[in-house]
C-alpha cells in the first residue's frame, strides 16, 4: 500500500546489512539439484567452436577473398593473423580428408584406396602435409612438405585466385609453381586453368573469337554472268597524293573505291577525290564506262569504317547519310540497277581478292548483257565475232566445271563454336585499339542465316545499338 511504502526506509537507506563491514555480509550458498549433476562431460571448447563455425555457419564458403577469410577466422577464434591460415587448413582438411586425418592422428596407415596414398602424407601440428621424396633437398621446409589442398574446394579456389592476382595475372604454369612453394593442390593444373578461364581481366587481354562453318556462297558468285554484272563495293583509305591544281599544297587526301566482281573475283579500283556523294557517283560512272553497267551492287553500309580515327568516322558518315543514299538511289533507279545494303559476312566472302584470267574482262558491249549460247551451232556457220563468243563461252564452261567444284570443300572453319544467345556479354573487337580497351556489350537479338547459324547479332553498348558480324 502507499502508506506502507512511505514508512519503509530500505529504499532510502539500503538494507541494514549493507551498512556494516563486508565481513559481516550474509553468505548465500547455491546447491544444484540432483538431476543436474547426474552426468558430467568434458568438452573441448576449441573443437566445438571449430565444428560450429565450419558446419553450422558455412564459414569457409561465405567469403570471396582468402585475406578476408583469415581476418574473420582471427576474430572468431581470438588468435593471431599468422595462425589463422593454419586454422583454415585444419577446417578444410577436416571436411575433405577426415578419414585420413583420423587414421594418421591414431598412428595408423591410411586406407589403401585413398586418393592421396601416393603422396606419403603426414600430420604436422594437426595439418595434413605431403611427404614426397625430396626430404633431403635444400629447399625450404614449406616447399619440401607443402600443405595438402583438396580439388574443387572453395578455399583452394580462393588461394589460387589470390596468388593469380598477386602475380599480376600470370599464366597457369607460373601460378602453379608459385602455389607449390607452400601448398600442394590435387589436380592443380586443371584447377588453376579453371580459375584463369573465369578471370575477366585475362579474358579481355586474350579473348577467344568464335568461329563457325563457312556459309554457302550466294547465287551471284555461282551464276554464269558477264564480269562485273553483280558487284560488291568497298572503300579504302585515306591515301595521300600529290596535287598540281593548287599552289603550295604538297599532299591531298584521297580514297579508293574498290569494285569486286562477285562471279569472277576480278577487282577494279577507282580514285575518289573526297568524301562527297558527287565524287562517289563520278567513280561509279567511270567504272560503268570501263567495265560495263552492273545489274546489282552490294555494299556493307559503311559498318567496317567504324573506327577510332576521324577519317574513318567521316567515311562512315558519308556512306550512311540519308542524302548520299537518296542521290545514289535516284541515280541507280535511272540506270535500272539494284542496290543491296547488308553486313558483309566474312565467312562467305573469303577469297574475293583472288585474280582470274583476263579473258573474263573481254568480249561484250560495255552496257550489254551476256550473249546467247552458240556452242550448239555448227562452227562453219559462225562469223568471226561469234567464234570469239564461243571461245568466251568455253572459258566460262571450264570455270563452271573446274573452279566451282573446288569451292565445295571448306578449307577451314569446319566446326561451330559455342552458340551465341541473347543476353550474353561480349567484347566488340576493334582493330584500332588494344584488347583491354575494347568495348563491352550485351547481345539483344540474333539474326540467323539460311542455315540457322547466327553470324550477325545486335549488340547494346553504352553508346547505342550496333549490328555486327561475329
Amino acid at each position: 500500500m502507499p502508506e506502507e511504502f512511505m514508512k519503509n526506509t530500505i529504499w532510502q537507506h539500503s538494507p541494514p546489512c549493507l551498512q556494516m563491514e563486508e565481513n559481516f555480509w550474509p553468505e548465500t550458498k547455491l546447491t544444484p539439484r540432483e538431476s543436474e549433476c547426474t552426468e558430467t562431460r568434458s568438452l573441448d571448447v576449441s573443437k566445438t567452436v571449430m565444428h560450429v563455425a565450419a558446419s553450422e555457419f558455412n564459414l569457409l564458403s561465405r567469403f570471396s577473398s582468402f585475406r578476408t577469410l583469415k581476418r574473420v577466422v582471427t576474430y572468431l577464434f581470438e588468435s593471431e593473423l599468422s595462425a589463422a591460415g593454419d586454422t583454415i587448413m585444419k577446417l578444410t582438411q577436416a571436411t575433405v580428408f577426415s578419414n585420413e586425418v583420423d587414421s594418421l592422428s591414431r598412428n595408423r596407415e591410411i586406407n589403401i584406396k585413398s586418393k592421396i596414398l601416393n603422396l606419403n602424407t603426414f600430420l604436422e601440428n594437426g595439418i595434413l602435409k605431403v611427404g614426397g621424396r625430396i626430404t633431403h633437398s635444400e629447399l625450404p621446409q614449406n616447399q619440401k612438405h607443402p600443405i595438402l589442398l583438396p580439388r574443387k574446394h572453395h578455399v583452394t579456389d580462393l588461394i589460387i585466385r589470390e596468388k593469380h592476382l598477386e602475380l599480376k595475372h600470370a599464366g597457369s604454369k607460373a601460378t602453379l609453381y608459385a602455389i607449390r612453394e607452400r601448398y600442394w593442390t590435387i589436380d592443380g593444373r586443371n584447377a588453376i586453368g579453371r580459375i584463369i578461364h573465369h578471370c575477366v581481366t585475362c579474358f579481355r587481354a586474350k579473348p577467344s573469337i568464335p568461329s563457325y562453318t563457312l556459309g554457302d556462297l550466294p547465287a551471284s558468285c555461282l551464276t554464269f554472268t558477264r564480269p562485273f554484272l553483280n558487284v560488291g563495293i568497298d572503300y579504302r583509305g585515306p591515301f595521300y597524293i600529290k596535287e598540281r591544281r593548287y599552289r603550295n599544297i604538297k599532299r591531298v587526301k584521297s580514297y579508293v573505291a574498290v569494285y569486286v566482281c562477285m562471279a569472277t573475283k576480278a577487282v577494279h579500283l577507282e580514285l575518289v577525290g573526297d568524301l562527297t556523294t558527287e565524287a562517289f557517283i563520278g567513280s561509279l560512272k567511270r567504272f560503268f564506262a570501263r567495265c560495263g553497267k552492273s545489274k546489282s551492287m552490294s555494299s556493307d553500309n559503311g559498318t567496317n569504317f567504324v573506327g577510332a580515327s576521324r577519317e574513318l568516322k567521316e567515311l562512315h558518315k558519308l556512306v550512311s547519310s540519308k542524302q548520299h543514299n537518296e542521290i545514289d538511289d535516284h541515280f541507280l533507279q535511272n540506270q535500272e540497277i539494284k542496290w543491296n545494303l547488308f553486313l558483309l559476312d566474312l565467312h562467305i566472302f573469303v577469297g574475293l581478292g583472288r585474280q582470274c584470267p583476263g579473258h573474263f574482262l573481254i568480249g561484250g558491249p560495255l552496257n550489254g548483257l551476256p550473249h546467247e549460247d552458240l556452242t550448239h551451232i555448227n562452227p562453219g556457220r559462225l562469223s568471226l565475232w561469234q567464234h570469239a563468243q564461243v571461245m568466251r563461252h568455253h572459258f566460262w564452261s571450264r570455270w563452271h566445271k573446274e573452279y566451282l567444284n573446288e569451292l565445295t570443300v571448306r578449307s577451314k572453319w569446319c566446326s561451330n563454336s559455342a552458340a551465341i544467345t541473347v543476353a550474353k556479354l561480349v567484347l566488340l573487337k576493334d582493330e584500332n585499339l588494344p584488347p583491354l580497351q575494347w568495348n563491352m556489350g550485351r547481345i539483344v537479338s540474333t539474326h540467323p542465316g539460311p542455315d540457322n547459324i547466327v553470324r550477325v547479332v545486335t549488340v547494346k553498348t553504352t553508346s547505342g545499338l550496333y549490328k555486327r558480324c561475329i
